[in-house]
């Protein structure tokens, strides 16, 4: 979403900056991931986004696999990655875990339905 909005319609996304984003101890909520990937999408000129494109320093940046997705889909993963940990560290209360989200429980239930999340997941 943020590709087209900035019209730079063929940027794709590395499989490490997937999943280092999945695993980075996000300090804020999914609008800071979100801003994070557009403040990226903003300054790259062309060419896949990957981890180097991020405004994070060296030493917390995996090596790069070459897999490639569209940003899309990394945003998805990435989001719902997010909302299954606040929901499996509140114990799945559907507040606490909006809050910490930055979110509504609206939006938080918009959100687990969209991406298909159920409590019977988290095992």
């Amino acid at each position: 979403r943020f590709s087209i909005k900035h019209r730079k319609k063929d940027i794709i996304v590395s499989q490490a900056l997937i999943e280092h984003l999945g695993g980075y101890n996000w300090p804020g909520n999914i609008r800071e991931l979100e801003n994070c990937i557009e403040r990226a999408i903003i300054l790259k000129k062309s060419g896949p986004l990957s981890l180097s494109d991020l405004p994070l320093t060296k030493s917390e940046l995996p090596p790069e696999n070459g897999l490639e997705q569209p940003l899309n889909a990394v945003i998805d993963k990435i989001e719902t990655d997010l909302i299954q940990k606040a929901l499996k560290s509140t114990n799945w209360n559907y507040s606490k875990a909006a809050n910490i989200l930055g979110m509504t429980r609206q939006n938080l239930y918009y959100r687990l339905k969209k991406s298909n999340i159920r409590k019977e997941d988290e095992g």
